[in-house]
C-alpha cells in the first residue's frame, strides 16, 4: 500500500496552510471533540484508495501504482473557501515542485470538484482531488 497522505499532510504544514486553519489539518477524519465543536475552517485529507498499473514514464523502467487523495476544505464563506482552496493547492504544488529526483513520486494530477454550501453550519466547502503515480522500486 501506498503511504502517500503524509506528503499532502507535510506539504500543508510547511507552507503554513495550517495557519489559516488555526491547525485544524485532519487526517483521515475530525476527531470527535473536533466534531463536535465543529470550528471552521479547517481541511480533511482523505486516502481514497490505489491501483497498480503497469506503465512506465521519465525513463524508469518499473510499475507504477496510483493512488487518490482528496481534500476536503470548508470555510465560513465562498470568499474565504476560494482563497483557502487556492493556497491549499498552491501548497501542493510547491512541494510537487520541490521533489527530487529519487522520491518515489512519479506525477500528480490535480482536479477540483464543485463548490457547496451546508446551511446547517453554515460553511461553503470543496474537494480538492489528487491522482498520484508512484514507483514501486
Amino acid at each position: 500500500m501506498l503511504n502517500i497522505d503524509p506528503f499532502f499532510y507535510q506539504a500543508l504544514k510547511d507552507d503554513h496552510v495550517d495557519e489559516f486553519v488555526n491547525g485544524r489539518i485532519f487526517n483521515p477524519a475530525r476527531p470527535e471533540i473536533d466534531e463536535e465543536e465543529d470550528k471552521i475552517p479547517y481541511i480533511i485529507i482523505q486516502p481514497m484508495g490505489e491501483t497498480a498499473s503497469m506503465a512506465t514514464k521519465d525513463k524508469r523502467f518499473a510499475p507504477l501504482d496510483q493512488a487518490t487523495v482528496d481534500i476536503l476544505v470548508v470555510a465560513e464563506s465562498r470568499e474565504a473557501l476560494a482563497d483557502l482552496t487556492y493556497q491549499t493547492d498552491r501548497a501542493i504544488r510547491k512541494a510537487v515542485n520541490d521533489l527530487t529526483e529519487d522520491s518515489d513520486i512519479a506525477d500528480i494530477t490535480p482536479s477540483a470538484g464543485q463548490v457547496s454550501f451546508d446551511p446547517t453550519k453554515p460553511c461553503c466547502y470543496q474537494t480538492l482531488s489528487y491522482q498520484v503515480e508512484c514507483y514501486t522500486d
